[in-house]
């Protein structure tokens, strides 16, 4: 357990000083998120995998730090889309805490980062779902004693078939490199 909390700090660390770079899975190792479900800041169902390509990061509502930042960086991505990508191309903000984030969270955190457009997601749900999502993707936290949490600041790049085929990490990760990713995948 100290061993994998030592590394879970380190990686965070790394990851908040934006200092590890974005990874791509090999095609035998490629973890594959499949069939779950999400409910977005609409109200509206959000399978996954749905054959688009996806753009996915992970937050908690109550960060004031990280996630915010996150969020407001993931809004920014849908209008450096060039036209022709905007259809094959979704963005998701999923909270790894659903117990936490309502719905109701999800609209006001929608609006106030201004992410919105209909290729847009602030989702949450099932704890399985969430969980899989999480494990697929790759992502890590932990609960600290303030409440909060601690956790890897990441953006996973999932095809149309939900295999997730690259990482970013930290808090101002290489936009225009994500996007140029996010193109040579098919969806």
């Amino acid at each position: 357990m100290i061993g994998r909390l030592a590394l879970m700090g380190s990686l965070a660390i790394a990851a908040w000083a934006g200092a590890m770079p974005p990874t791509r899975a090999s095609a035998a190792s490629e973890p594959t998120l499949s069939a779950v479900s999400f409910v977005d800041q609409r109200g509206a169902k959000v399978s996954l995998p749905d054959g688009r390509v996806w753009i996915v990061t992970f937050f908690y509502g109550t960060c004031k730090t990280a996630c915010p930042q996150l969020l407001h960086g993931l809004s920014q991505l849908p209008e450096r889309l060039p036209p022709s990508e905007r259809g094959k191309v979704s963005f998701a903000a999923i909270t790894f805490d659903p117990t936490h984030d309502t719905a109701a969270d999800l609209v006001d955190l929608a609006r106030m980062h201004e992410l919105d457009g209909p290729a847009v997601h602030v989702m949450r749900g099932s704890a399985p779902d969430t969980k899989a999502a999480i494990e697929a993707c790759g992502f890590d936290y932990q609960q600290d004693p303030g409440g909060g949490f601690r956790h890897v600041n990441l953006i996973a790049l999932i095809d149309g078939q939900g295999r997730v085929r690259r990482h970013f990490y930290g808090l101002q990760p290489d936009y225009p490199r994500i996007l140029a990713a996010a193109h040579d995948l098919e969806p």
